[in-house]
């Protein structure tokens, strides 16, 4: 087994979890736009950053004027024009500058236009706690220039956000994991099974390697919208040369695909049972990785092949083992 050979092996490999992933990357946003996962993560950052706890508060009226409790402040702010629309539009985003606009301008309620005194009058207004000093502490860093305050606001809305961007991760990437899991079971995808096929068949690794070299730009990690990148990657799956799904045998036509994985775990025995659930097992853990990880290295090691000599084919490598 030469070197290219072994390149085409991994290239089909990297190329089937790059594909995987799509589909796994639009069944998660399609759940966390269901779920409003991302809108409720975000109010809740935004009021642990104003209130000091991430546990709901009374729902109120926006305020007249300006807030005395941290509890109004979060109102205020999150209920603004500029973030919410008076709390009818969820937000899966909201822009730094939006958010201290908004708070300035409920700290300083009442008022046309602004001035420091004014914005330093509604700070201590508000409840001893770690808003007011926080707010305190930005104020005198902005040594009265209102741009510099603003500033100032930014960053701290930036660094709660990248907290909050932090634990949204870590749930998206073990979100992933347990749907890789079962995309993998429901698919048959089976990493040792595919790689065990590529590795013995030449003409499906070849073939495998130039469709995922001719097909890198079709599916590039977010050069569109994920859902249309989910149906590229599943109508190349479909054309892959590879032992996946759940494919009934003769004497098995009837029986549904539950009943086809339970018939196949049985001909497989214990043993074959625990590689195929280790296959799956790899599957699910490379779709953790995301796609753009997986679309980053195929495009490096297709680089690689198409640099390096062409690998032979079919019909001379029969004639030089003859």
């Amino acid at each position: 087994m030469t070197l290219g050979a072994a390149v085409d092996v991994g290239i089909g490999l990297m190329f089937v979890f790059l594909l995987l992933s799509l589909v796994a990357t639009a069944t998660r946003e399609a759940w966390v736009a269901a779920m409003g996962t991302r809108h409720a993560e975000l109010e809740a950052g935004l009021r642990q950053m104003l209130t000091g706890s991430k546990d709901a508060v009374p729902d109120g009226a926006r305020i007249a004027g300006a807030p005395t409790t941290v509890a109004e402040l979060f109102q205020g702010v999150w209920r603004h024009g500029l973030i919410t629309n008076g709390g009818t539009v969820a937000p899966s985003y909201l822009p730094a500058r939006n958010v201290a606009a908004a708070l300035l301008d409920v700290v300083t309620r009442g008022k046309d236009a602004p001035q420091m005194q004014d914005i330093e009058t509604g700070i201590k207004g508000l409840p001893d706690g770690p808003v007011k000093e926080a707010l305190t502490a930005m104020l005198k860093d902005a040594q009265g220039n209102i741009a510099t305050l603003k500033k100032n606001l930014e960053n701290w809305f930036d660094d709660a956000m990248a907290r909050l961007s932090g634990v949204f991760k870590r749930w998206t990437q073990v979100f992933t994991l347990v749907l890789g899991l079962v995309i993998a079971v429901a698919l048959n995808v089976d990493t040792i099974q595919i790689a065990d096929t590529l590795w013995k068949n030449h003409d499906a690794r070849v073939a495998l390697a130039d469709l995922a070299q001719k097909s890198l730009d079709q599916v590039k990690p977010g050069s569109t919208d994920a859902q249309t990148m989910a149906d590229a990657a599943q109508k190349l799956l479909n054309q892959l040369p590879l032992p996946m799904g759940w494919n009934a045998k003769p004497g098995q036509e009837s029986l549904s695909i539950p009943e086809l994985m339970c018939a196949t775990v049985r001909q497989n025995g214990f043993f074959g049972f625990l590689r195929m659930l280790l296959g799956w097992i790899i599957t699910a853990l490379a779709m953790s990785l995301g796609a753009p990880f997986w679309f980053d290295l195929l495009q490096k090691v297709v680089n690689i092949r198409s640099t390096g000599p062409k690998p032979p084919a079919a019909a001379d490598t029969a004639r030089a083992a003859t």
